[in-house]
């Protein structure tokens, strides 16, 4: 999904910052905010900022003072408007209350939209998450991007989920984790049978902090797997504690309807970035070394 940023020129380093935070959360998303517009021979301003228009999903229009006043920001918001078969989402995000453009061409052209404030302007990492849901269309849940070691927030023990056609890999991954010092439980044998689900996987369930889940299509077609997603649901401490870890694109409305608020951690094309992201959001930096 590609992310068209309109906005005024004078804005350029606040829309510089937002992009920045934005694409810090693409990859987990499936978005990008796109700027790959070289001119093409004979193509003009207004002919590259059309074409990218075109070849967009999704705006974000940053409305500030200098954007209320800005020609060309006018144009690209009623070009995307219009280009309704192009543009399938457009975002309009206020910097101060929405109610001070009002009498302003552009405060009639967004009335009717759902705006999004930017709280923190000024901000060296502005929070983005209503943005990231404007964009997505749906709720999410963003982790902390800050590499400080949150003590309340390194796990005590993860519970690792996982169907056993995918064990080598979650072995793989379990030795790395635990050779970075973050404790883990996962099932390490076959078995699921009722009495095994009962007392240990339940106890571990019962027991750890975190809820990561190895997302494949052995996992989605897994009843155990299932059970072990909707019991970290209701679970309050797992909340906002459970990780899908995509190993392999599946369905995962089969898990459960709502694993795409959560953010994923890829490792699909990149074992060691994927180490690297996840181990990150506890403070803990990836030695490859440590791989297997």
């Amino acid at each position: 999904m590609k992310v068209f940023m309109s906005y005024a020129q004078t804005d350029v380093l606040l829309a510089a910052r937002v992009a920045h935070a934005l694409r810090s959360y693409g990859s987990s998303f499936g978005f990008e905010i796109w700027d790959d517009w070289g001119p093409r021979l004979g193509e003009s301003i207004t002919d590259i900022i059309t074409r990218a228009l075109e070849e967009s999903n999704v705006m974000v229009a940053l409305l500030t003072p200098a954007a209320a006043h800005s020609d060309n920001f006018r144009f690209e918001v009623e070009y995307a408007i219009g280009a309704s078969n192009l543009i399938k989402r457009v975002v309009p995000v206020v910097v101060g209350d929405f109610a001070d453009y009002a009498g302003s061409e552009i405060h009639r052209i967004f009335y009717n939209f759902r705006t999004v404030r930017l709280e923190n302007p000024e901000a060296e990492h502005p929070n983005v998450k209503q943005i990231v849901e404007g964009i997505l269309g749906r709720p999410v849940k963003l982790r902390s991007k800050k590499h400080d070691v949150d003590e309340n927030r390194v796990p005590n023990e993860i519970f690792l989920s996982h169907s056993c056609v995918d064990h080598s890999f979650v072995t793989t991954l379990a030795d790395v984790l635990r050779d970075h010092g973050v404790p883990v439980w996962y099932s390490a044998t076959e078995l699921r049978g009722a009495q095994l689900w009962q007392k240990e996987i339940g106890k571990a369930l019962e027991r750890c902090d975190w809820f990561a889940l190895v997302v494949s299509p052995d996992a989605a077609d897994s009843m155990w797997v299932r059970r072990e997603v909707q019991v970290a649901l209701t679970k309050i401490q797992y909340d906002e504690k459970i990780v899908p870890i995509l190993y392999k694109s599946c369905d995962t409305d089969k898990l459960s309807w709502t694993l795409p608020i959560f953010e994923k951690i890829d490792f699909s094309e990149d074992f060691d970035a994927g180490c690297r992201e996840l181990l990150s959001m506890w403070g803990i930096g990836y030695s490859p070394s440590s791989k297997p």
